[in-house]
């Protein structure tokens, strides 16, 4: 069956996680591959990653390099650390406003973009905002991802439930 095509420009589906290591990107480079090859123009991102940037690496490889690997991780910090903390020991402040300019600039160029984001929809990005509000304001389907092990469902639901509130 092929997956329907998105209005317009650029669909977006975010692709968020009850936590970190749970298979966000697994699940984003399938989502990626078999829509590219069903025929859809497809991109993906990911805009926060500290430590090594090979998830990004990967979906950049996966859309044949049509994303430089600074637009598919416009915000990469050295350190394997929460996100905001490697931001503040670089000096470094991550505004919300630029990452959605960034976003906007790559979901132009796309039947559909997913957008992969650390894990937790209540952690906190930059100064005042969550990857909650990023959802907000991008208002796009969602897509959790969550462990197979015990105490996923409880994990689970409180993140559904916490997205209703955005």
């Amino acid at each position: 069956m092929r997956p329907p095509k998105a209005q317009g420009s650029g669909g977006i589906i975010f692709v968020t996680g009850t936590g970190t290591g749970v298979g966000k990107t697994v699940l984003t480079a399938m989502l990626l591959h078999y829509l590219r090859k069903s025929g859809v123009r497809a991109l993906a991102m990911k805009p926060f990653c500290t430590g090594n940037r090979e998830d990004a690496e990967l979906l950049t490889e996966l859309q044949d390099r049509e994303l430089r690997i600074d637009e598919v991780n416009p915000f990469h910090f050295r350190k394997p650390i929460a996100t905001m903390v490697a931001a503040r020991m670089e000096r470094r402040t991550i505004d919300l406003k630029q990452v959605l300019a960034a976003i906007r600039s790559v979901q132009g160029r796309c039947e559909q973009l997913l957008i992969e984001v650390i894990g937790g929809l209540l952690v906190p990005v930059g100064n005042g905002w969550t990857v909650g509000d990023l959802i907000s304001d991008l208002a796009c389907p969602v897509i959790v991802v969550s462990r197979n092990e015990l105490g996923t469902i409880n994990h689970t639901m409180l993140t559904v439930t916490a997205l209703q509130y955005f």
